[in-house]
């Protein structure tokens, strides 16, 4: 489902129940988005999000978590991003991780290193690379 470029979309009371079997949810450019709904952990056969300069958008919900096919998580340029969910170390199947320019986010936590899957992750972060850091699970 492409809905990028919606500028005015805002998802708050939308529900993803309704679209169980959606594959490729693409958001990019949606400026207004400020949040995931909840629903989307209903969304079980995504495969790839792209939340693509959503620069509203400053949380993801912890049921992302139940994303469990989800191969690709692009979050390019979502500036209000200021960190995620530990529940994204459930994402057994993610491969490609993209953060670059989130420059509110300043950390990863050590789960980070729980995404067996993950062969791409992209933490080019222009204002806060000098105070990121990725806190190692103990």
């Amino acid at each position: 489902m492409n809905l990028s470029y919606s500028s005015k979309l805002s998802l708050v009371n939308s529900d993803l129940s309704k679209v169980p079997n959606l594959e490729v949810l693409n958001l990019a450019w949606c400026c207004s988005l400020v949040k995931l709904p909840s629903s989307i952990k209903y969304c079980t056969r995504l495969t790839e999000l792209d939340l693509r300069k959503c620069e509203s958008l400053c949380t993801l919900p912890s049921s992302i978590g139940c994303l469990t096919r989800l191969v690709k998580l692009n979050l390019t340029h979502c500036k209000g991003l200021a960190s995620l969910p530990y529940s994204i170390c459930e994402l057994k199947c993610l491969a490609t991780l993209d953060l670059e320019l989130c420059s509110e986010l300043t950390s990863l936590s050590g789960s980070i290193g729980e995404l067996e899957s993950l062969v791409e992750l992209n933490l080019v972060i222009a204002q806060n690379y000098q105070a990121f850091q990725i806190v190692l699970a103990s």
